[in-house]
């Protein structure tokens, strides 16, 4: 099967519009619906319901989106190596939670010391990267728990630690658990250990499945919930939200999953060993010069 097949079914699904793919790609409208109308007739399906103003996957069309998004990452890192560009490329990995969290420096740090190196990074949910390494397409991974993998080991990285903290000042643990109560989808290891240490009745509750999504949510509407120590220190500098003293802590257990097999070439060795040392301070010295006012922008929790 032609590889542009797929790549154009994949623009027309993002965008939802002909037009749209067809600029995406660089090609005509009538080109972008002949793609189309062949890989219906390829498969025997009817991948969109077109609609007046509106295109829509139909159930056979979501279930090739994601063998078609992957078909196509695998086909480019095949190309790569065939050509023997695969040794110059890496491709990185993460949740977004731990971007904040030292992974943002050492990422910094890993472009200043392999500028010869094509670097792919991803923020994506857990599932999703678990998926892209499995595939091929990721050569590491920063999650939030360990991999049961066979095929992507995973080592523990530097723990985090989780504190209840509140936009109300001076205040008790169980004020702090009460209404305005944000749970923090930290994993299972998490939210096993709240529910053993914790009586939180979650009915008409709030519940998100990203930190960062919850400090912002403390910050608009106040509340509290778990977050990363550093989060809650620099929040707390600033005067709007505060550690609550008489609650518990947790751990978050990051850890970094490679995919095996790649452990041997250069480019993942040195993200390997800087990534290692995620949730320490990097020291000074080693971080990049940011443009004027990037780094401003850039530094908060």
């Amino acid at each position: 099967m032609d590889i542009a097949l797929l790549k154009t079914f994949i623009e027309v699904a993002r965008h939802r519009h002909f037009g749209r793919a067809a600029s995406a790609l660089c090609v005509s409208q009538s080109a972008v619906s002949a793609r189309v109308k062949l890989l219906e007739s390829v498969l025997g399906v009817v991948l969109f319901e077109r609609r007046r103003g509106d295109i829509r996957l139909t159930e056979p069309g979501q279930r090739l989106l994601q063998h078609a998004e992957r078909i196509v990452r695998s086909w480019a890192r095949a190309r790569a190596e065939l050509v023997g560009e695969q040794r110059h490329t890496l491709a990185l990995g993460c949740i977004p939670d731990l971007w904040s969290l030292g992974v943002r420096e050492r990422v910094a740090v890993l472009r200043r010391a392999l500028p010869w190196v094509e670097l792919r990074l991803e923020l994506l949910s857990a599932a999703t990267l678990l998926q892209r390494l499995a595939d091929g397409t990721l050569d590491l991974a920063l999650l939030g728990e360990p991999v049961e993998s066979r095929c992507c080991p995973s080592e523990p990285l530097a723990r985090v630690e989780l504190v209840l903290a509140s936009s109300e000042a001076d205040i008790g643990l169980e004020r702090a658990l009460g209404e305005g109560y944000i749970l923090v989808d930290w994993g299972t290891r998490f939210l096993t250990m709240h529910a053993e240490r914790l009586a939180v009745d979650m009915a008409c509750r709030m519940r998100v499945d990203q930190g960062r999504a919850a400090l912002d949510l403390l910050r608009e509407i106040g509340g509290s919930a778990y977050l990363p120590r550093p989060w809650v220190e620099s929040a707390a500098r600033e005067g709007w939200l505060t550690a609550v003293a008489a609650a518990p802590s947790f751990s978050l257990h990051p850890h970094l999953a490679i995919r095996d097999g790649v452990i041997d070439r250069d480019p993942v060795e040195t993200a390997v060993a800087l990534l290692r040392k995620t949730g320490e301070a990097p020291p000074a010295e080693a971080l990049p010069e940011w443009p004027a006012g990037v780094r401003d922008a850039s530094s908060g929790p």
